[in-house]
């Protein structure tokens, strides 16, 4: 079996895979017993900003009550996405990243997934890769004062069949 879920930030090692569909109580006992976490219900916080959700709530709407946020406070803020109870997507946020760091994460998920497909439209990045079990989307923006706000999705391969499959 492959490991859990690694909680490291890309900008260290970890491993190329996740194991989706996990419990919340796995991830949580794969994390730093001192890592500071807090769960809520994206329902509760309408401004919540995720691409994979937002693509789950557009195939099943009815999921929206289901759906609930892990947070990992930390840099980078992680959030783990729990559909029903099971793992469907990890998200790293960098909010405001400088040059050296998105270099860093890019090289970091080259390592480990290859080299990516790279789309550009005027000042923002997606770089995608993808493994066996699991695809990631790595996206960048520079704003006009220089800040670079960066996010890291990872979500499994067969994000689709695992909806139609609950």
């Amino acid at each position: 079996m492959a490991c859990i879920l690694i909680s490291c930030p890309l900008l260290y090692s970890r491993n190329a895979d996740f194991t989706w569909a996990v419990s919340m109580d796995s991830v949580k006992k794969s994390l730093p017993a001192d890592q500071e976490t807090v769960t809520f219900y994206t329902d509760d916080k309408p401004q919540y900003k995720n691409k994979i959700l937002r693509h789950i709530l557009n195939v099943d709407p009815t999921l929206s009550r289901e759906c609930i946020i892990l947070r990992s406070n930390s840099r980078p803020v992680t959030d783990y996405l729990f559909v029903k109870g099971q793992l469907y997507s990890v998200l790293e946020d960098y909010e405001n990243s400088s040059a050296a760091e998105i270099n860093t994460i890019g090289s970091n998920l080259k390592k480990l997934y290859g080299p990516p497909d790279i789309k550009e439209e005027g000042n923002e990045y997606t770089y995608s890769y993808h493994t066996a079990n699991t695809r990631v989307l790595f996206y960048f923006k520079k704003d006009l004062e220089g800040r670079i706000k960066s996010r890291v999705y990872y979500y499994p391969r067969k994000l689709f069949m695992m909806l139609i499959s609950q």
